[in-house]
């Protein structure tokens, strides 16, 4: 149940974080050097949205403490 409450708030920000990417980025990327989709995902969207994906972990782990209390 706990582990269930913390998968939420995690998974929902992941999403929304990799579809903020800005497509510019995208777009240079594939542009300038014709990058696989695993290099794309590595080089551009990863750090794009860590600050975001970060914000989701310390949801999780609230939500996943308040269940455990409860």
């Amino acid at each position: 149940m706990v582990m269930y409450s913390g998968a939420w708030p995690l998974l929902l920000n992941t999403v929304a974080a990799v579809k903020q990417v800005d497509p510019l980025l995208i777009k240079c990327r594939r542009g300038l050097r014709g990058a696989t989709p695993q290099q794309l995902f590595r080089k551009v969207m990863l750090p794009a949205a860590l600050p975001t994906i970060f914000v989701g972990i310390r949801l999780a782990g609230a939500s996943a403490m308040l269940v455990l209390v409860v």
